[in-house]
Protein backbone atom coordinates (compact mmCIF):
# COMPACT_ATOMS: atom_id res chain seq x y z
CA UNK A 1 0.00 0.00 0.00
CA UNK A 2 1.33 3.42 -0.89
CA UNK A 3 1.91 5.84 1.95
CA UNK A 4 0.59 8.92 0.10
CA UNK A 5 -2.94 7.53 -0.27
CA UNK A 6 -5.80 9.13 1.65
CA UNK A 7 -9.13 7.98 3.08
CA UNK A 8 -12.30 8.83 1.23
CA UNK A 9 -15.39 9.91 3.09
CA UNK A 10 -18.43 7.62 2.71
CA UNK A 11 -20.47 10.42 1.13
CA UNK A 12 -17.89 10.75 -1.68
CA UNK A 13 -17.88 7.07 -2.67
CA UNK A 14 -19.47 6.59 -6.12
CA UNK A 15 -22.72 4.57 -6.08
CA UNK A 16 -21.27 1.71 -8.18
CA UNK A 17 -18.33 1.33 -5.81
CA UNK A 18 -20.62 1.55 -2.79
CA UNK A 19 -22.72 -1.30 -4.23
CA UNK A 20 -19.61 -3.39 -4.83
CA UNK A 21 -18.45 -2.87 -1.24
CA UNK A 22 -21.88 -3.84 0.09
CA UNK A 23 -21.85 -7.02 -2.01
CA UNK A 24 -18.43 -7.94 -0.62
CA UNK A 25 -19.72 -7.36 2.90
CA UNK A 26 -22.67 -9.68 2.23
CA UNK A 27 -20.27 -12.41 1.08
CA UNK A 28 -18.08 -11.87 4.14
CA UNK A 29 -21.05 -11.99 6.51
CA UNK A 30 -22.33 -15.18 4.90
CA UNK A 31 -18.95 -16.79 5.54
CA UNK A 32 -19.02 -15.61 9.16
CA UNK A 33 -22.54 -16.97 9.63
CA UNK A 34 -21.37 -20.43 8.54
CA UNK A 35 -18.11 -20.25 10.48
CA UNK A 36 -19.06 -22.79 13.13
CA UNK A 37 -20.92 -25.18 10.80
CA UNK A 38 -19.64 -28.21 8.95
CA UNK A 39 -20.20 -26.34 5.67
CA UNK A 40 -17.87 -23.45 6.57
CA UNK A 41 -15.11 -24.51 4.18
CA UNK A 42 -17.54 -25.14 1.33
CA UNK A 43 -19.10 -21.70 1.79
CA UNK A 44 -15.92 -19.70 2.35
CA UNK A 45 -13.60 -21.18 -0.29
CA UNK A 46 -15.29 -19.59 -3.34
CA UNK A 47 -15.64 -16.28 -1.50
CA UNK A 48 -11.97 -16.20 -0.55
CA UNK A 49 -11.01 -17.10 -4.13
CA UNK A 50 -13.17 -14.21 -5.37
CA UNK A 51 -11.61 -11.78 -2.87
CA UNK A 52 -8.12 -12.88 -3.93
CA UNK A 53 -8.99 -12.37 -7.59
CA UNK A 54 -10.34 -8.89 -6.90
CA UNK A 55 -7.16 -7.97 -5.03
CA UNK A 56 -4.91 -9.43 -7.73
CA UNK A 57 -6.65 -7.53 -10.53
CA UNK A 58 -7.29 -4.21 -8.80
CA UNK A 59 -11.04 -4.67 -8.34
CA UNK A 60 -11.72 -6.59 -11.56
CA UNK A 61 -12.37 -10.29 -12.05
CA UNK A 62 -9.67 -10.73 -14.70
CA UNK A 63 -6.54 -8.96 -15.89
CA UNK A 64 -8.10 -7.64 -19.11
CA UNK A 65 -11.21 -6.13 -17.52
CA UNK A 66 -11.26 -2.57 -16.31
CA UNK A 67 -13.51 -1.92 -13.32
CA UNK A 68 -15.02 1.50 -13.97
CA UNK A 69 -16.00 2.08 -10.34
CA UNK A 70 -12.40 1.77 -9.09
CA UNK A 71 -10.44 2.70 -12.20
CA UNK A 72 -8.24 5.72 -11.65
CA UNK A 73 -9.10 6.16 -8.00
CA UNK A 74 -6.06 6.80 -5.84
CA UNK A 75 -7.26 6.38 -2.28
CA UNK A 76 -7.92 3.82 0.39
CA UNK A 77 -11.44 3.10 1.55
CA UNK A 78 -12.29 2.81 5.20
CA UNK A 79 -14.53 -0.26 5.06
CA UNK A 80 -16.36 -0.71 8.30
Amino acid sequence: MESDEEWMEDIDVPPALRAKIQALKVCRNRCLAHGSKDTALDVSTPVLNMFTTLLDYGGSFNAEAVDECVSGLRFCLKIS
